[in-house]
């Protein structure tokens, strides 16, 4: 009988990107499914000698040099992965001086042959308990993609890319772009950057001010009469922007 393996795990979009980075020719991806497989699906005692703690559900005990070895790099790149799996979440590492235990918190379960073992570690990125259910339209962000925008919409193409890429805030990257995250991300950008324009008016102010200054001070040079320059501001600094019925739950313990 063949045996059917699932995984149900929820990402953030910093997590997926950090996983998906391939610099230095480094799976990240492949090193977070292959923790996932090593996980423990029960509670069980540690098999290394003199270590007297448990393996529970959703965690691997594996040191730093077992990892650098499964993953075929160097310890001083598999404790650097580790460590940075920690800050974005993805694990929590305790470490002794035998071995270190990963606990995987993206994994809300694994299905092994339709019994779903649930991780009681799992933390998401998002309150399970605050989730609504409905379509784009009742989303907080909905109001920018409404309809009377097809127009702009028709008109957004590659160059939209390069536009934004540039930090341009003309008028002619205010089209709005198809509801999608990639989408909403653009019009962040686009929208920030222009909200703080218009809320800095000192940026162009102080322009005026320096055309207006520098007149003053040639016309102050030559004639004594004159009123001197009042001292500008410098512009202010723009911020950078469950539930299938032939699933049964079920937790292994010892």
């Amino acid at each position: 009988m063949k045996t059917t393996i699932s995984i149900q795990f929820t990402l953030s979009i910093p997590q997926l990107e950090y996983l998906a980075d391939g610099s230095y020719k480094i799976n990240r991806m492949a090193m977070f499914l292959h923790l996932c497989k090593c996980a423990a699906l029960k509670d069980m005692p540690s098999r290394l000698p003199g270590n007297k703690g448990t393996v529970r559900i959703g965690q691997v005990e594996k040191s730093i040099k077992q990892l650098a070895s499964e993953w075929t790099c160097d310890a001083k790149t598999a404790a650097k992965v580790i460590n940075s799996m920690n800050k974005l979440g993805i694990l929590t590492t305790a470490s002794n001086h035998i071995t270190s235990v990963h606990t995987i918190h993206p994994v809300a379960a694994w299905i092994v042959d339709n019994v779903r073992i649930r991780n009681p570690y799992f933390s998401p990125s998002y309150n399970p308990a605050s989730l609504t259910y409905g379509t784009f339209a009742s989303t907080s962000c909905a109001e920018m993609f409404t309809s009377h925008n097809e127009e702009n919409n028709a008109g957004i193409d590659t160059d939209m890319y390069k536009r934004i890429s540039k930090r341009s805030t003309s008028a002619t990257v205010q089209g709005i772009p198809v509801p999608s995250i990639l989408g909403i991300e653009q019009y962040s950008v686009v929208t920030d950057e222009t909200s703080a324009t218009a809320n800095n008016p000192d940026t162009v102010a102080s322009s005026t001010s320096g055309q207006a200054g520098q007149v003053v001070s040639n016309a102050h040079n030559s004639s004594p009469a004159l009123c001197p320059d009042k001292a500008m501001s410098a512009p202010a600094e723009t911020l950078p922007v469950s539930g299938r019925s032939d699933i049964r739950e079920d937790n292994l313990t010892t």
